[in-house]
């Protein structure tokens, strides 16, 4: 999936309490979860911390940019045993997904088995406020009120109980409940100059299920160190083909600032709108014959 952009912590019970066989089968599950996502900076980070007497970072954000590591990582895990201290797993997860990108989605997903969660109310608030969309996956059927509380709305895409010999059945709803999450639909300038700029987007549409809708005009310009409103004040459109991800943008004037917005149109879904402001960098001005 060339989906996405953001960050998963992965916080998996590690303890005691969890059978031999009950582990294995939630880290071949994980496998599965995240087999279809690029993975790395710009696409998918993915970490993984471990919930037993004392937290184990058993991988961080940063230490796997491909698929073929990840899953390799994921079948080496092994079991802590121990205690079930979540709150001393959450206070690192905290840190983990506080010190990353600000502009990135983050998304905590539990994997519990229910058993003895502790007092997670605090921590999960915390997180929470910061911006982080918590999941959860019990194998037990106990302590729904606290896992309730701990997930982000909504609750029935966002917690899931089941037994753990049926968990591949939560596989595809889980993925997408993520996905959505850390879809990245934003518009941004991957490169600029005083005439030209290139905007990107990661695609969400293909050739066949739509297209795209570009707009962008002048918002103000720089004239003789003074800032005015721009004379013109055209739109301009194009329209590009569902399975493009960047355009070009030329004949733009320099030391001028431009907003864009990009609406995906498809007839199977209704996408949101994105739009990026920017301003060309300054340049010795040139007649032409204005975009």
């Amino acid at each position: 999936l060339n989906c996405c952009e953001g960050d998963i912590l992965l916080l998996l019970d590690s303890s005691g309490s969890v059978a031999n066989y009950e582990f294995s089968r939630i880290l071949h599950f994980l496998g599965e979860l995240l087999r279809p996502f690029s993975i790395g900076r710009g696409h998918v980070r993915v970490g993984l911390l471990q919930v037993g007497t004392n937290p184990n970072l058993e991988f961080d954000l940063n230490e796997h940019n491909s698929q073929a590591t990840l899953q390799k990582a994921l079948r080496s895990t092994r079991q802590l045993h121990g205690d079930t201290n979540t709150e001393a797993a959450l206070r690192v997860a905290q840190r983990l997904l506080t010190e990353t990108e600000a502009d990135v989605p983050r998304v905590l997903v539990w994997l519990t088995d229910g058993v003895q969660p502790g007092d997670v109310d605090g921590p999960m608030s915390q997180l929470k406020a910061e911006g982080v969309s918590v999941l959860a996956v019990s194998t037990g059927h106990s302590n729904y009120q606290v896992l309730q509380r701990a997930v982000t709305p909504p609750v029935e895409s966002h917690l899931y109980f089941v037994d753990i010999d049926d968990i591949s059945i939560i596989t595809e709803d889980l993925r997408g409940a993520i996905t959505e999450i850390i879809r990245a639909e934003r518009l941004r300038v991957v490169h600029l100059s005083s005439h030209h700029a290139v905007l990107q987007w990661h695609p969400v549409l293909s050739a066949d299920s739509g297209y795209y809708e570009l707009e962008y005009s002048c918002v103000w310009k720089t004239e003789k160190d003074a800032s005015t409103s721009c004379n013109d004040g055209r739109h301009h459109r194009r329209t590009l083909p569902g399975d493009s991800n960047w355009t070009e943008l030329t004949n733009l004037q320099p030391d001028t600032t431009y907003s864009a917005s990009l609406r995906p149109e498809s007839n199977q879904k209704l996408y949101d709108t994105h739009s990026v402001t920017f301003t060309t960098l300054p340049g010795e001005s040139r007649v032409h014959s204005p975009f």
